[in-house]
């Protein structure tokens, strides 16, 4: 299991000064990506950039929450609670009281599918790669994805159907022996299931590959 510290996520300003963003992961490394993991912390009122062709979804992390509106209709966004919406549509926020730090889940419409859900410990996820047809910690039917370059080698990233999950922990605990900070990210191996500890709360990242 790949352990990902918070710590070394690297931190850039927004090209209009408004917030800062810090990149967990993506794939491919250069270029045009494929699927998009980050967070960003957002200072003042403003408009979001638009992706043209992205799906995303967007989890408040810190702060009192957000007014998002997303091509005219409003959605008030706190601590928590996962919200997708395209990333081609024109969108902006309004800050509830302060600054917020938010998470950021993007995949490249056509080639990846995503899903973020929130989990608490103690409880047992299912890596969807171990289970033909199951979604991550849902045994619902899955639909075919594609994942991408930056996954565990042991994942054939290439092939139609892929599946594999992220772990995004939003408090500290131990699971197999490492000690998860607040914000770290996990990766695991295609064999592998987690169970949860007690007290533990995380965002579950499901990534499909198309074909």
């Amino acid at each position: 299991m790949r352990h990902l510290s918070a710590r070394n996520y690297l931190t850039q300003p927004w090209k209009n000064g408004g917030g800062l963003t810090r990149e967990i992961a993506r794939a491919p490394e250069t270029g045009e990506f494929d699927w998009r993991l980050s967070m960003a912390t957002v200072a003042e009122d403003g408009a979001f950039s638009t992706f043209p062709g992205v799906d995303r979804t967007l989890t408040v992390l810190t702060g009192a929450g957000i007014v998002l509106t997303v091509a005219g209709r409003e959605a008030r966004l706190t601590p928590g609670a996962p919200f997708a919406f395209p990333g081609d549509v024109p969108a902006a926020s309004r800050l509830l009281a302060g600054e917020v730090t938010d998470l950021n889940v993007m995949t490249r419409r056509g080639r990846v599918s995503h899903e973020v859900t929130r989990q608490t410990g103690p409880a047992m996820v299912l890596n969807p790669a171990l289970v033909p047809g199951l979604r991550a910690g849902t045994g619902r039917p899955a639909s075919t994805a594609r994942g991408a370059d930056d996954l565990p080698e042991a994942d054939p990233a290439a092939l139609p159907g892929a599946r594999q999950m992220l772990l995004f922990a939003l408090t500290a605990f131990t699971l197999n022996g490492i000690d998860v900070a607040r914000f770290d990210t996990l990766i695991p191996d295609r064999d592998e299931t987690l169970h949860l500890p007690e007290g533990a709360e995380i965002l579950l990242i499901r990534l499909e590959t198309l074909p």
